[in-house]
């Protein structure tokens, strides 16, 4: 970022409540001459320790803080170095917890201790110590020493990659510490600082040449201590980092996408769906441990009229002789599907909800949390509340005590601001707080319609998607998939309506939890076209 942009986007401030604070502790920084700035211009020494603090501005708010203060790390006072940062530089040898306390021009004072990780270190990789290759076209061996206390962590896994105007260390594997990590080639296509061609392929790549492998701990601590801030964390990262030439160019992906049609008895459905590379994404055949259906929703215009009007000339003889005359014809037509009890709606959308648990769970193997236990969390009620309609020109229905999580028009987009902070969000707090992996999203919508044979029809149109953990594990969460499909509809008789379960036939649930099932099919054969499952095996293997 340019310091031009950066000054316009730094405040300065004194109130603590009007800030967010993330404490950070790195140990064994690399070097200076590995390009990537950390401290501005300023040189520091390799094996240094870094220790302070970034001040942001607090969610729904974009830019850094100045603190109009100061800050003192371990007795000793922190530097700023713009952006919010401010460190101070400690010794190799001196790994000792450090206080860091922030005062502020008018009186405030706060404080938190921050402790180092474990220390690891980079051996070997494919056996050698020095004079090392990596091609980016072939898998690797990463050889590890590291502390006791380390056991049982993850650690990332980058190399230096390049974009326009930029250079930095990019994520492309994670996997539990051991003394010997195998890499496979397809974790290179998969970068966490990717950019999207039209095809989905990586517009960015890796510097070849002259690089630098890096191997990271990075743990975050997310308890408030009772801070003044709006949001706090600590980061604490333990890496090394080893000098090595790359070669090959891989060619990465930024996202993989399908689209499909099937030829059905009341005509064809079209499909698609997507998916964040593999960084992000995780297919859905890894046994994902647990899983839950957030939110169905089920909304549709159920009444419209459609108005058409045709001039036409035409000659006649008439009271005033023969001439031209002008003839209007106005037509209305009306589109009308019957008003139903609320039961009906609540039927179908558990019909829908019960088909999807046997999905997940039989199809993919994975473990579900009940619908119950989300919805009971606090921190689901944080979500946008829609507003339940049933009328005669609209339905609007949820699941049980669902939300709509997938905005669908103006009335939701509140509750999805972007953020800098961006683990601070209701969704990857509901993650962690409940220790869930993933949760899956759905919305139905229907525009009542006529066929070729001016029969009142419902035309489906169904969007989905998972949200989870990327690979890092961190609390954090992306899209793993999404998905969306559109088709003709099925006439019916009012006299179905006898029965509760009409819906299910007439608003086709047993075909879109079918096309939904082949939309992912097609795409996690897509993903292992790039070698997804691979990157995950490492990422999940103990």
């Amino acid at each position: 970022m340019g310091a031009v942009a950066l000054k316009l986007m730094t405040k300065k401030e004194a109130d603590f409540s009007k800030m967010a604070a993330i404490g950070s502790y790195q140990s064994n920084m690399y070097a200076a001459d590995v390009g990537i700035t950390t401290l501005g211009t300023e040189d520091w020494l390799e094996g240094e320790n870094l220790v302070g603090v970034q001040l942001v501005k607090p969610a729904g708010a974009v830019g850094v803080i100045a603190l109009d203060g100061t800050v003192t790390v371990g007795g000793k006072e922190a530097k700023s170095y713009g952006g919010g940062a401010y460190f101070a530089r400690f010794d190799a040898n001196d790994k000792s917890s450090k206080k860091v306390v922030l005062s502020s021009s008018n009186g405030e004072t706060t404080e938190f201790t921050i402790s180092p990780l474990p220390s690891l270190k980079i051996k070997s990789v494919n056996g050698q110590r020095e004079n090392i290759t990596i091609d980016v076209n072939e898998p690797f061996d990463i050889e590890l020493e590291f502390d006791a206390a380390a056991e049982g962590k993850r650690v990332i896994v980058s190399l230096k990659t390049k974009a326009v105007g930029a250079k930095g260390f990019a994520n492309f594997q994670s996997a539990i510490i051991d003394g010997r990590i195998s890499i496979p080639a397809a974790a290179f296509q998969h970068k966490h600082i990717a950019g999207a061609g039209p095809t989905g392929k990586d517009v960015t790549n890796w510097l070849e040449g002259e690089n630098y492998l890096q191997v990271s701990i990075i743990e975050n601590d997310r308890s408030t201590s009772n801070q003044p801030f709006s949001y706090f964390k600590k980061t604490r990262t333990s890496m090394d980092t080893f000098p090595v030439t790359v070669t090959g160019n891989a060619e990465g992906r930024s996202y993989v996408r399908i689209r499909g049609e099937v030829e059905e008895s009341y005509g064809k459905y079209g499909y698609e769906a997507s998916s964040n590379n593999a960084w992000y994404a995780r297919p859905l055949n890894t046994k994902i441990n647990r899983i839950g259906i957030a939110s169905i929703a089920v909304s549709g215009t159920l009444y419209k009229e459609e108005t058409e009007t045709s001039e036409r000339e035409s000659y006649m003889n008439g009271y005033a002789g023969y001439g031209r005359y002008k003839t209007i014809t106005t037509t209305t037509t009306t589109f009308e599907f019957p008003q139903l009890d609320d039961s009906y709606w609540n039927q179908f959308l558990e019909s829908i909800y019960s088909d999807l648990a046997k999905t997940l769970t039989e199809n993919y193997g994975a473990t579900l949390v009940s619908v119950n236990e989300i919805t009971a969390n606090p921190i689901y009620d944080e979500f946008y509340t829609p507003q339940d309609e049933n009328n005669k020109e609209y339905i609007a229905k949820n699941l049980r005590d669902t939300k709509r999580l997938m905005a669908v028009g103006l009335e939701a987009i509140s509750d999805r601001t972007t953020s800098l902070i961006s683990d601070n969000g209701t969704m990857p707090r509901l993650l962690r707080d409940m220790n869930l992996e993933a949760v899956m999203n759905v919305v139905i919508n229907y525009q009542v319609a006529s066929d070729s044979d001016d029969k009142i029809v419902l035309l489906p149109n169904i969007s989905y998607q998972v949200i989870g953990l990327d690979q890092s594990f961190d609390g954090n969460s992306s899209t793993w998939l999404q998905g969306n499909i559109k088709g003709p509809g099925v006439p019916f008789n009012k006299s179905e309506f006898n029965n509760l379960d009409a819906l299910n036939r007439i608003g086709q649930k047993d075909l879109i939890i079918s096309l939904i099932q082949k939309s992912i099919d097609d795409l996690t054969k897509e993903q292992a076209k790039f070698g997804y499952n691979d990157v995950w095996n490492v990422a999940l293997s103990n």
